[in-house]
């Protein structure tokens, strides 16, 4: 297949857990970058599976359309799309909470042949039914805000500690126990400031002034990074996580991934992770 057939191919990402809501689709994103409704005949053909293959599939609500015209090959092509899928669920996520996640790739190599796919093996289906997965909902005051933040990931290049925080923030999507999903976001927050563990403190300290926008909601971020770290510690030490009563503190999860959530939006907008952030906050403490 020669290079000059590139610019007609396109890719489909089948988006899980998602609901369009009130918005009225397409959402335009940028030129190669949309998110819009599945087709009547792609909900009959979700609908038409087996029960055994539909169980993943029975959340599909919406897809993307990416498009790279820049790409070289075949090969490129694929690459750029699923780096730009990476791209575009972790924008979705650092937005607000949901469990959106991706479960299929379908890749139109020309608009005269059947689309060439391959589904995605996750667990999101499992997470929303569990009730750590709550649906990903769009709604029009969003819209602002999702292209507002997708022009800053959509070019970000990471660099390491922020590349793994972000590994760390999207992994906890993946665990369907809420214990291991908190541990994935306190490692999330060490990576981001290049923390090494054991420094409740110091994380705790961090993100709360990061985050926190006046004195009393830093102080609530600090407690409660604090015990979220402590919960961490004894999972990653050994103990049983059922041993771990979560519940004493209340959404100790959810509250600790959405700190996360925020805390990485703020590095993207500074520009800043790792050492280079710790010396930013650094001089804010002592001002």
């Amino acid at each position: 297949m020669d290079n000059d057939n590139l610019s007609d191919f396109k890719a489909e990402v089948f988006l899980d857990n998602m609901d369009l809501r009130d918005v009225v689709d397409p959402i335009v994103l940028d030129a190669d970058t949309q998110l819009t409704r599945l087709t009547k005949s792609e909900e009959d053909e979700f609908s038409s599976l087996p029960s055994t293959d539909r169980r993943r599939l029975i959340l599909y609500r919406e897809k993307a359309l990416l498009n790279c015209p820049d790409a070289k090959s075949l090969g490129d092509f694929q690459n750029k799309v699923a780096y730009r899928m990476w791209r575009l669920v972790t924008c979705l996520r650092l937005l607000k909470s949901g469990c959106v996640g991706e479960l299929e790739i379908r890749y139109h190599y020309s608009m005269s042949q059947q689309p060439k796919g391959f589904r995605i093996n996750t667990m999101w289906g499992e997470l929303a039914s569990s009730g750590l997965g709550a649906p990903y909902t769009l709604t029009n005051s969003d819209l602002d805000a999702l292209r507002a933040l997708w022009q800053k990931i959509r070019k970000l290049e990471p660099a390491p500690a922020l590349r793994t925080s972000l590994y760390y923030f999207n992994s906890a999507y993946s665990k369907p126990e809420a214990h291991y999903k908190l541990v994935d976001s306190v490692i999330s927050a060490e990576s981001l400031f290049c923390i090494p563990s054991e420094q409740r403190f110091r994380v705790a300290l961090y993100i709360s002034r990061l985050v926190g926008t006046n004195s009393d909601e830093r102080k609530m971020i600090f407690d409660h990074m604090k015990k979220a770290y402590d919960a961490r510690c004894k999972i990653v030490h050994g103990r049983s996580p059922e041993s771990i009563p979560l519940g004493v503190y209340p959404r100790l999860v959810t509250d600790t991934e959405e700190f996360m959530r925020r805390a990485i939006r703020k590095a993207v907008e500074l520009g800043l992770s790792g050492q280079e952030l710790q010396t930013k906050l650094d001089t804010y403490l002592l001002t």
